[in-house]
């Protein structure tokens, strides 16, 4: 059976006053001091009072009441330990009551009031809180187990400030994609703006190149038409060209005709000139 099985099977109790069931000799009037009422007191006096267990008793606190002690008296107090180890201390009383704090098991205590003479001192009773022999086992069930849950509490602690760690990693690493998202979207929308610009010059150009085609094409035509007009006039050059080699001879011909000619008409005109002349 585990240890988790052993404690949730048995109840766990806080420490309480122990009855006087669990003490020995419960007949003993100073037995009977144990959690009892303001009809039962029993003289103080300078002697130990004993109180003994039948069995082992975790004691956590011991309280003795009483009166006619004044704050500087002090009680001595012994605790008898079930590992055979005994506590000892000397306690002030304060406002009628001697206090104890304490955390083991024990198989008995007893205290002895420092002596006084003159005034009439009581003991009026004597408080026990702790846990019986079984409870504390179940008690030492449940730090065990506590133990083992505060370790797995650290260890999922441990976990967790890992994955606080691993989150903030993340985080930064998330912070730095996203930025690194944030400047290629930037470049994507840059390069998105340049191509449509690339596009826009490439339509440009492609237009242009269109144009430009179109005139060269023109440019040939006319070209072409140029040939054809330089061809023709080359043809009618070279016909000039032979013509004027001519020309020279002709001219001479003309000339010499053309001299002949006024000749004959210089002698036709005569006659008429004459007649002219007379009738003037």
């Amino acid at each position: 059976m585990s240890e988790q099985t052993l404690t949730t099977e048995k109840e766990i109790v806080a420490p309480h006053p122990i009855d006087i069931e669990f003490f020995s000799k419960q007949s003993n009037k100073t037995t009977k001091l144990v959690n009892s009422g303001e009809g039962f007191k029993v003289e103080g006096a300078h002697r130990w009072f004993e109180f003994n267990f039948i069995e082992p008793v975790y004691l956590s606190q011991l309280k003795i009441r009483s009166t006619g002690y004044d704050e500087w008296y002090k009680f001595e107090v012994e605790v008898f330990h079930s590992d055979q180890t005994t506590h000892r201390e000397s306690i002030s009383v304060a406002n009628n009551l001697v206090s104890l704090d304490l955390g083991k098991l024990s198989v008995g205590f007893r205290f002895r009031p420092e002596a006084r003479w003159v005034t009439k001192t009581e003991i009026l009773n004597v408080e026990v809180t702790g846990l019986s022999l079984d409870e504390f086992h179940n008690y030492e069930w449940s730090i065990k187990n506590l133990s083992v849950r505060e370790r797995n509490v650290a260890e999922r602690e441990q976990k967790l400030e890992q994955l606080k760690a691993d989150e903030a990693t993340l985080n930064s690493n998330l912070k730095e994609v996203t930025s690194e998202v944030g400047k290629l979207i930037a470049q994507r929308s840059e390069l998105t703006e340049s191509l449509a610009a690339l596009s826009e010059q490439i339509d440009d150009r492609q237009a242009t190149s269109k144009d430009l085609q179109s005139e060269i094409e023109t440019l040939q035509e006319r070209r072409r038409d140029i040939r054809s007009q330089i061809s023709a006039s080359e043809g009618e050059l070279s016909n000039l060209t032979q013509k004027l080699r001519l020309f020279p001879t002709e001219i001479a011909g003309f000339v010499k005709e053309g001299n002949r000619n006024i000749k004959t008409y210089l002698l036709l005109g005569v006659p008429f000139t004459a007649i002219f002349v007379v009738v003037l």
